[in-house]
């Protein structure tokens, strides 16, 4: 094609894009050129907009946004669909993508009957076009997401959240209701101000609201904190939201004293070092009264400890203790502190492992011997052991109700119901109080009304399990207090979730903003190292190349960060599909890494059971679930071998990636499957580089979208076998059963 007559084609279908109306249309317009200037026998077009599968080979194009070309097509070729038009008369294929940013828009497949019907150089050219014209489609897609994002900041500005909407200055120029109600002032004694009145910004307050950022800010009366986010709504004015977290902050410390469950004593203390609060156990563990602790300060007991070293500690610190018990006597200890508005949250810990024995013989006595009604349950909600108070007022024997569900017990819908939600608010907050519930007799007789509190534990397996501890109600005004109370704690867990909500819709939001600059660097990177703009230097090359793979893991950080915020808001759906786990193997992604093993010098392998079925899953995200495990299994690893089986297990498949690499020691094993935790080194050799801490718990949350498990078999220095389930039958089956 000539230099003329290309730009005249270019302009052409730049034009077609401007005159269409609609983009299905215009794809099979555009398809149709395409064919006749290549002289192509056959065009197939296909409309990729979300809802649309795609093939091996259109999916390994759109996922490059690179063409495919293929001039000698034949029975060897690299996708099933190749070799179909290969077996159909076609020698020659050329596969189109449009898309950008990992959008994708369609893609056009060229056929001919003749071998080398098509040039690379001219391909090359149709690549940029093609280019520029998914980027102008991208760009009317944001323009039309921008004029709904506007509609809906009209319309959101009325909800529960606090918004202000402040000029260049700072100046307050409108508030809404409940920003009016947070800053406890009228409408005329906010609107008019500037905003560094009522919050502390720090020392160059313009700097916070003059870009989009999220912060934490005091109130100028030291009386809350706030989440305080600014986004520019344009050159002269910014929007605010202001989340009051006072309470927040305090429950994100008493939540950490949760997720150290297996820890002893705990404390509160005030900003001026007194005791304020103690667990029941102090005088056991620490041998001092819990009475003669609460009320006097922290520094009495303890050796070396003043008030000027807690008055200048972070959020979070640990630090070894000698407290003093009397008669020259010290117990060593360390502390945990945890600092928030209110003063702090403290774990006092010694021997863990004598502890957790001693702990669950204490726990095995008190069910023998307590008056009140107690059940244990695991997290499924089915009864593991109950006590003779239990076996007394409802005529069960132990025998007759382990493994009964306690859904069984309660004698109405509505108790049923509070079950359910006091264990699930329990797994969060730890315990739950005050929940009222009837349970039915053995014998038949009227039911038995209780008060009962649910705290979560955890046993030696690391399993949740929920002790219910239930006292006899003889007065129904107590009741209905009690329900009322319970409705309250509901309504509160709601709007806690919708704060987290806010969070992760922020996250989401600011890692997508992020992807179009990067994409920019690469592009024109590439675009620089191919030449496009003049002639350049090896060594410049070099350094060009490295911003480019640089930027290429940030965006795949960047991805996997959308992922997390996918999988916590829930946003991300399966496109289940029939998935063949013999064929799974041959997926390039998992070839690449096949090829990555063998420059390791490593053996790699991908078996499959002779009676594995296929299943109903999303392969997409089954293979990223591979890529992520083969891939930590290759960092770790630098001899022997890398390999993958599948096998069914009754009603299960399971898969495992073995590796022999250094293995993992039972410290770090509790902590894998956390965001952005990475394994150290623990003075073994590890391959270079590193990574986000978060393909594992992706990994693990695509496991449980699907109705499966995941976990871990490994001892250091003798290599590692990361498991997961999936039901055969899907999860929805498995739920029913």
């Amino acid at each position: 094609m000539a230099s003329t007559s290309w730009d005249v084609f270019v302009n052409e279908i730049l034009n077609m894009s401007r005159e269409a109306t609609d983009f299905g249309n215009f794809l099979n317009k555009l398809g149709d050129r395409l064919r006749l200037e290549l002289g192509a026998d056959r065009a197939i077009v296909k409309d990729m907009r979300p809802g649309v599968k795609a093939s091996a080979a259109e999916d390994f194009v759109l996922n490059n946004e690179k063409p495919y070309l293929d001039n000698r097509l034949s029975g060897y070729s690299a996708f099933k669909e190749l070799i179909e038009y290969h077996n159909s008369g076609y020698k020659s294929s050329l596969l189109l993508p449009l898309s950008a940013e990992r959008r994708s828009f369609g893609i056009i497949t060229l056929l001919s009957k003749r071998e080398d019907a098509f040039s690379e150089k001219i391909v090359d050219h149709i690549s940029l076009a093609l280019n520029s014209l998914s980027y102008r489609i991208l760009a009317s897609y944001e323009r039309d997401k921008s004029l709904g994002l506007a509609k809906y900041f009209d319309a959101s500005f009325g909800n529960y959240v606090p918004q202000l909407v402040i000029d260049g200055s700072g100046v307050i120029v409108k508030a809404n209701k409940n920003a009016i109600n947070m800053l406890d002032k009228i409408s005329e004694e906010v609107v008019g101000q500037g905003i560094t009145k009522f919050i502390e910004l720090g020392q160059d307050p313009s700097a916070s609201f003059s870009k989009n950022m999220r912060i934490e800010v005091k109130s100028r009366d030291d009386k809350g904190v706030f989440l305080f986010s600014s986004n520019k709504i344009n050159d002269r004015l910014s929007h605010i939201s202001l989340l009051d977290i006072t309470r927040l902050k305090w429950l994100e410390g008493m939540y950490s004293f949760l997720e150290r469950s297996d820890e002893d004593v705990f404390m509160r203390i005030s900003n001026d070092t007194n005791i304020g609060w103690v667990s029941d156990n102090a005088d056991r563990v620490l041998r001092i009264e819990k009475d003669a602790l609460i009320g006097r300060k922290l520094v009495e007991f303890v050796q070396g400890l003043d008030e000027q070293q807690l008055s200048n500690m972070n959020e979070q610190a640990s630090l070894p203790l000698k407290i003093n018990i009397g008669n020259n006597m010290f117990v060593d200890a360390k502390g945990l502190f945890y600092k928030d508005v209110e003063g702090f949250s403290v774990i006092v810990s010694r021997d863990i492992e004598s502890r957790i024995t001693e702990v669950e013989g204490a726990i095995s006595t008190i069910m023998k011997l307590s008056s009140d009604t107690l059940i244990t349950v695991d997290e499924s909600g089915y009864i593991k052991s109950v006590n003779p108070g239990f076996e007394r007022r409802l005529g069960y024997k132990a025998e007759d109700s382990n493994s009964m569900p306690i859904s069984m017990l309660c004698s109405d819908k509505e108790s049923q119901l509070r079950v359910g939600n006091a264990i699930k608010l329990a797994k969060v907050n730890g315990f739950v109080t005050d929940v009222f519930l009837n349970f039915s007799k053995k014998s038949g007789e009227e039911p038995m009304p209780f008060n009962g509190s649910v705290m979560a534990t955890k046993n030696r397996e690391a399993s949740v399990e929920f002790l219910f501890v239930c006292t006899e109600l003889a007065s129904k005004r107590e009741i209905e207090r009690l329900q009322s109370e319970f409705e309250e704690s509901m309504r509160q867990l709601e709007k806690l979730k919708e704060e987290s909500d806010l969070k992760t819709q922020f996250i989401y939001n600011i890692s997508h903003d992020l992807k179009t600059p990067i994409t920019n660097i690469i592009g024109f990177s590439k675009l620089l190292i191919g030449g496009e703009f003049g002639d350049i230097t090896q060594d410049q090359k070099k350094t060009v190349q490295i911003i480019i793979d640089e930027s290429e893991r940030l965006m795949q950080l960047i991805g996997q960060i959308l992922d997390v915020a996918k999988l916590s808001s829930g946003k991300i759906k399966l496109d289940m599909q029939k998935v063949d786990f013999k064929m799974l193997g041959e997926n390039p992604s998992i070839k690449s890494l096949a090829e990555v093993a063998a420059n390791k010098n490593l053996r790699f392998y991908f078996n499959v059971g002779y009676n594995v079925p296929e299943i109903e899953a999303d392969p997409n995200r089954l293979i990223q679930v591979f890529v992520n495990l083969i891939g930590n299994a290759l960092k770790f690893t630098d001899e022997g071998s890398i390999g993958v089986n599948v096998v069914r297990k009754g009603k299960n498949i399971r898969f495992e990636v073995q590796d022999t690499g250094i293995g993992i020691s039972k410290e770090d094993k509790s902590k894998l499957f956390k965001k952005f935790y990475q394994l150290p080194k623990r003075g073994l050799t590890r391959q270079e580089g590193q990574g986000t801490g978060l393909g594992l718990s992706i990994a693990k949350e695509v496991v449980n979208l699907h109705g499966g498990r995941m976990g871990v078999v490994s001892e250091p220095g003798k290599g590692s076998t990361f498991w997961f389930t999936l039901p055969i039958y899907g999860k929805q089956k498995k739920k029913q059963e």
